[in-house]
């Protein structure tokens, strides 16, 4: 066999591959795109003002320690992932993630195989 048909396989599967890629970023763009045109703007929670307050901050630092102060802060900001704009953008950086992850981990696969 000549090289170039041993190759051919490898780089339809490797255009295959880039082209699964794309259509995950692609899908994930539009979702991003249709999350964030129709989030309405995000309603702030009523107790957020008071939680940003140097006494319920006191308060919890008191009852619970630093670690409380810290959970509670790390909480009110994961939760803020997933409302709104802010999902959208969420939404984006795992699309882009997930893509890139694939994208790597199949051509590594195929490399192998060729070596």
């Amino acid at each position: 066999m000549s090289p170039m048909k041993n190759n051919a396989p490898s780089e339809h599967n490797k255009q295959k591959r880039t082209k699964i890629a794309v259509g995950i970023l692609a899908v994930g763009f539009v979702s991003a795109l249709g999350i964030y045109l129709k989030s309405a703007p995000s309603v702030e929670n009523p107790m957020a003002e008071f939680q940003r307050t140097k006494k319920f901050t006191s308060e919890l630092e008191r009852l619970g320690g630093a670690y409380a102060v810290w959970s509670n802060d790390l909480i009110n900001r994961f939760n803020g992932l997933w409302q709104g704009e802010h999902l959208a953008y969420t939404v984006l950086v795992i699309t882009i993630f997930v893509a890139a992850i694939y994208y790597i981990l199949a051509n590594s696969r195929d490399e192998r195989h060729d070596a």
